[in-house]
């Protein structure tokens, strides 16, 4: 039993990809049937059954007493018609039967690391908390998000497993050949440990190349993101493409000479892989799961230094360019979507 919420929630759209990746692959070797509280509003893998169940207890309508008889009732019935099934949930929900065998994935430790961040990172944390205290097997999707899991629940040590995620779905025709423009490009979220300002920041250093701009994708700018972007006196030199398809955002990585990626803390950093497979040179925070992914084929800089990832920039016109975008295809390949679905497999077969 897949809890799907990541299919019902298009602002998980990297979760979403790691469980329609996952299940296309294993839907011939595993009787699913993803249960959902609301229509999906992302794609489900074909052949797979979607139920609406009304097991979840979440926000105001958990304290409705008609909502939680409801609720009870869907247990009950999930119970008596899949007693001996596993549960999987894309994101943090708990197994509503009494007796379960149940995985959760954990995906980083973020909200462990800057719960002072925002209220909902706070949330997240005893949300996390209780999954995966409760799940017999715990899957994260790198070995360095595996460590951290471990530091913060020491007592789960013996029962976490690594799947790392695959970047196979893109399909790149000619990595090397595209002549490239001068500019790097951030991906996807840039709210609180996503660090966006320090590119900003690195913009106005004079150590940048002041023809070296910069292309965002993700959601749109924030008033108070625009007031500093014209508080930098950047406008000129930032162009904001909006959120792309998959075919799109292929091409802005073919024509941009780098990505940046200056984050905090990530569970896997899945543009990371993106960017490479593109032959596009990723400058990575220096931390340790971006070396584990990146297979060091990167440029690290200082992510709390904006003059660290100025030189870095810089650096771009001093190394040879093509040999490392040669090797950063070489190491984006070897992470392979049946694999990580294989590695899923056998924690299945372990589980039963």
């Amino acid at each position: 039993m897949i809890d799907g919420l990541a299919f019902e929630n298009r602002n998980q759209v990297g979760i979403w990809r790691v469980f329609y990746e996952v299940l296309t692959r294993l839907k011939e070797r595993v009787s699913f049937i993803i249960l959902v509280g609301k229509p999906p509003s992302n794609p489900v893998p074909s052949g797979i059954p979607i139920r609406h169940s009304s097991h979840r207890a979440t926000g105001r309508r958990s304290l409705d007493p008609f909502f939680r008889i409801k609720r009870k009732r869907a247990a009950i019935n999930l119970a008596n018609e899949f007693p001996n099934a596993i549960w999987h949930s894309t994101y943090f929900s708990c197994d509503p039967r009494p007796k379960h065998k149940s995985i959760v994935h954990v995906y980083d430790m973020v909200a462990e690391h800057f719960y002072h961040f925002s209220d909902t990172l706070a949330d997240q944390c005893v949300q996390k908390a209780q999954a995966i205290r409760q799940a017999d097997v715990a899957i994260s999707i790198s070995r360095s998000t595996t460590a951290e899991l471990e530091r913060f629940f020491p007592e789960i040590r013996d029962r976490t497993f690594t799947a790392s995620l695959g970047v196979d779905h893109i399909k790149v025709d000619s990595p090397l050949a595209s002549s490239r423009v001068r500019n790097s490009i951030f991906v996807g979220h840039r709210d609180s440990y996503k660090n966006f300002v320090i590119i900003l920041r690195a913009m106005t250093n004079p150590i940048w190349p002041c023809d070296h701009k910069l292309t965002v994708i993700g959601p749109p700018f924030s008033q108070h993101e625009l007031a500093h972007i014209e508080y930098f006196g950047l406008n000129s030199r930032i162009e904001h493409l909006g959120r792309l398809s998959d075919s799109e955002l292929s091409k802005a990585y073919a024509n941009a000479s780098s990505l940046i990626f200056p984050s905090l803390e990530e569970g896997f950093g899945f543009p990371t892989l993106e960017a490479q497979i593109h032959g596009c040179i990723p400058l990575l925070s220096h931390i340790p799961v971006f070396h584990e992914v990146s297979g060091g084929q990167a440029i690290f800089f200082n992510p709390y230094d904006p003059e660290s990832l100025a030189l870095a920039i810089k650096s771009l016109d001093d190394i040879g360019c093509i040999g490392m975008r040669e090797r950063c295809v070489d190491n984006a390949s070897r992470f392979t979507w049946i694999e990580c679905a294989e590695s899923i497999f056998q924690i299945y077969l372990k589980l039963m």
